[in-house]
């Protein structure tokens, strides 16, 4: 889950690389944005005091929270330490 707000000016590049992110795992993951001046009780309920921020979730449960901005790499590893291989199944 990617949150953002429209005031705030490091989130565009960081939503650039979420973009390059979100066709990477295409099919694999599901991504969502949140904008907190929209969403503000989501903002709470998470606990999201800043934006950028990303919350990445495995199965059923929150596992990592990033906040600032993180490069697609970055993100990518990321996201492959939580990801089972195949045989893990």
């Amino acid at each position: 889950v990617y949150l953002t707000s429209r005031d705030c000016q490091i989130c565009v590049p960081a939503e650039r690389e979420l973009r390059l992110l979100m066709l990477l795992w295409h099919g694999r993951a599901v991504f969502a944005r949140v904008d907190v001046d929209e969403q503000p009780e989501m903002a709470a309920a998470l606990d999201i005091k800043a934006v950028p921020a990303i919350l990445i979730f495995g199965p059923g449960t929150h596992v990592q929270a990033l906040l600032g901005f993180r490069s697609m790499e970055e993100l990518n590893r990321r996201l492959l330490s939580i990801t089972p291989t195949e045989g893990d199944n």
